[in-house]
């Protein structure tokens, strides 16, 4: 990888470039996605991956995550459903359950009782009915209760001696009725039209090793299928006959999407979309995309995608024509989502990388604590090249949601992890590289952070969100919440105070030292907040999207007590000004999180570039923005080091680099490489420097 030279301060050639070191070799890699479902109305579309974990994406703010949970390796989505607000998930291990994000839960697990689902539907006989395509050739219905359990009703026989893989249901325009339509393993397609008969109309696709691994309705009347051949075949559903054959996959077609009913889109195993248009009573191949390198698992489509809020500097288009369209979403094994605006026929695909929805990097003096699955690694950074220490793994299959680490004045080290069961605080002794103790009370949360001296503040996962502070495992403190996922979490450890936030919601700000009825202070000003940070002069630092970009603001110091900070809050809000205008010019920039360690300098990162806004200056703040990096997963700053600007830091005694800023980088270029990709087509990644 080519080395990148250090970011260069403004003011003059007697500065010197802030030094940079960079970790470019982690254990934290993308997942693959399996499964994908969309709430047109909402552009919104839940993403299944292959770590078992789920996440929901906005369309209105560029396919940022704004919901996850974590989800087990040993349950991997194969489909998802959307019932209402609820996404109904189908397992590998053949089991249903109910993603409830506001705790982090699978809850109302249940067995399909037939085996795997291959497919989910939403059944019209009611607005909270479902039904799956399981492994053993039935179809079994279940019902979504009031208390959001699952309530087996009944089982529809298909066949006897194999899979349903697919499911439709067309609705018969002149009866009111509806078809259903099930895409079985032996070559055929079955047809129920009168479910009080149980009679299915036998359709023949191919042979008998023909899969039909996709079905989808066209207007009712008619409806089209992929298969493990690669073609699409047009069904008029009231004749049971084949209207047309499309030829243009070299593999297996493994999912359909129609937009208006007369455009058609098709990708499976060869990784091409292919589009046709209908033209007249025909469908005629138009194009293909081929933005992805592996298998594509899920094509949806939504009704509006902010396409700006990661638009490349290759692809810039006026703001006003490119919002709010119609769009295409895909998503494969090569783990990104792509999308692509149906209103414009010369457009192309956006690629959108995988990011984390957590920071999955922690620092630690000289330990780096990365998260990946449900390992977490600690790496030592005294040692050249850093190699890892140990690892920890989280318990009952599951995956990490959250951990922090904080490194004593001693020889141990003290790791706080979450894997949505339970939370465990365990001590590591940094001589033998053993674990000292681990205490497996505490309750499951969205974040958690250490202070300084010790103390650890979870924001617990619950239907009643509250906020609580342990020493070890004595409660000290807690608080009910009125905000749910609350997942952004900053400590001031200067007097103690804490602030909370939802992805894109408000943020609350909590005073522990003060009653439990005057702790709590809405910050109501800032809304669509996508990170915090508390800097070392007591003043929060508020990361939020407005108008397709991120604007950073500061909530005044001045909220409870009367310290005269006015001075350096006014070169602050100086400084932020500058920094928003540099933002909103730089359409690669989207933020990950931000880093306030310094006094004056903060250090803000997104997936392409580094900012670093310096307000140690006696004239105008110095802002520096750098796209000399790959994508990077984390970055930060040393709470102290000597340097010209900063006269009240001290030199750290315990740290042997005299690097500025730390960085971990994406490991998107190695994922590219081991998906064997040419450079060139490396750079329409739409991230590459």
């Amino acid at each position: 990888m080519k080395k990148h030279r250090p970011i260069r301060r403004g003011g003059g050639k007697s500065v010197p470039p802030w030094q940079v070191e960079r970790l470019r070799k982690t254990g934290w890699s993308p997942s693959g996605i399996v499964a994908m479902a969309a709430q047109i109305h909402k552009s919104e579309i839940a993403v299944g991956r292959e770590d078992g974990s789920l996440e929901v994406c906005s369309g209105r703010h560029g396919l940022r995550p704004i919901r996850r949970l974590a989800g087990r390796q040993s349950a991997a989505a194969v489909a998802l459903c959307w019932i209402g607000e609820e996404l109904i998930v189908s397992t590998t291990n053949g089991s249903l359950f109910l993603a409830r994000f506001d705790d982090n839960t699978m809850h109302s697990q249940t067995d399909c009782l037939g085996g795997c689902a291959w497919a989910l539907a939403k059944d019209p006989r009611g607005p909270h009915w479902l039904t799956a395509a399981c492994d053993d050739g039935t179809l079994r219905r279940f019902i979504l209760e009031e208390n959001l359990t699952f309530e087996y009703r009944s089982a529809i026989r298909v066949r006897t001696d194999g899979r349903c893989v697919s499911l439709v249901y067309l609705k018969k325009l002149s009866l009111g009725t509806h078809i259903i339509v099930v895409g079985c393993d032996d070559g055929t397609i079955r047809l129920l039209r009168d479910e009080k008969t149980y009679s299915f109309e036998r359709l023949t696709v191919g042979d008998e090793n023909v899969i039909t691994w996709t079905l989808a309705d066209i207007n009712g009347l008619t409806f089209c299928s992929g298969d493990s051949r690669g073609i699409i075949t047009i069904w008029d559903a009231c004749l049971g006959v084949a209207m047309q054959t499309l030829r243009r996959h070299e593999a297996d077609i493994l999912c359909l999407a129609l937009y208006q009913e007369r455009i058609l889109f098709a990708a499976g195993v060869d990784a091409k979309i292919a589009v046709f248009i209908k033209m007249q009573d025909n469908w005629v191949y138009s194009r293909a995309h081929r933005c992805h390198s592996l298998d594509v698992r899920g094509l949806c489509l939504i009704d509006h995608l902010d396409l700006n809020a990661q638009a490349s500097s290759s692809n810039k288009q006026d703001s006003k024509s490119s919002n709010l369209q119609p769009t295409l979403v895909s998503g494969g094994l090569d783990t990104k989502l792509c999308a692509l605006e149906l209103q414009n026929d010369e457009a192309r695909p956006r690629r959108f990388w995988p990011f984390p929805y957590h920071s999955c990097v922690v620092k630690a003096n000289q330990y780096v604590g990365v998260a990946s699955g449900q390992r977490l690694e600690i790496i030592d950074l005294r040692s050249i090249p850093p190699r890892n220490i140990f690892t920890l793994r989280a318990e009952s299959d599951r995956n990490i949601v959250c951990f922090d680490m904080r490194s004593t004045q001693s020889i141990n080290l003290q790791v706080a992890l979450c894997d949505g069961i339970q939370t465990r605080l365990v001590r590591f002794d940094l001589e033998s590289y053993t674990i000292n103790s681990v205490i497996q009370k505490l309750p499951p949360a969205h974040a958690l952070r250490f202070f300084a001296d010790g103390r650890l503040v979870l924001s617990i996962a619950s239907i009643e969100p509250r906020l609580e502070i342990y020493d070890a495992d004595t409660l000290l403190f807690s608080i009910p919440l009125n905000i749910s996922r609350a997942c952004l979490l900053a400590l001031n450890n200067n007097d103690g105070r804490i602030a909370i936030a939802p992805v894109l919601g408000h943020a609350v700000l909590i005073d522990p030292c003060r009653p439990v009825h005057e702790a709590i202070n809405p910050l109501k000003r800032f809304s669509n907040i996508v990170n915090i940070a508390f800097d070392t002069n007591k003043h929060l630092i508020i990361a939020s999207r407005h108008e397709n970009h991120t604007t950073l603001a500061c909530a005044s110091s001045l909220l409870w007590d009367n310290s005269d900070t006015s001075n350096y809050e006014n070169r602050l809000n100086q400084a932020l000004q500058v920094a928003n205008t540099r933002i909103a010019t730089n359409p690669r920039f989207e933020l990950l999180a931000l880093d306030a360690s310094r006094l004056g300098r903060i250090l803000v990162y997104g997936h392409a570039s580094l900012l670093v806004i310096d307000t140690n200056t006696n004239g105008s703040p110095r802002i520096v923005i750098s796209d000399r990096y790959q994508p990077l997963l984390f970055a930060s700053q040393p709470s102290s080091f000597s340097s010209q600007h900063d006269e009240t830091s001290q030199h750290d005694e315990t740290s042997n680099t005299h690097s500025d800023i730390f960085v971990v980088e994406h490991p998107w270029i190695h994922v590219a490489q081991a998906q064997n990709l040419r450079p060139l087509k490396r750079k329409r990644f739409g991230l590459s420097s």
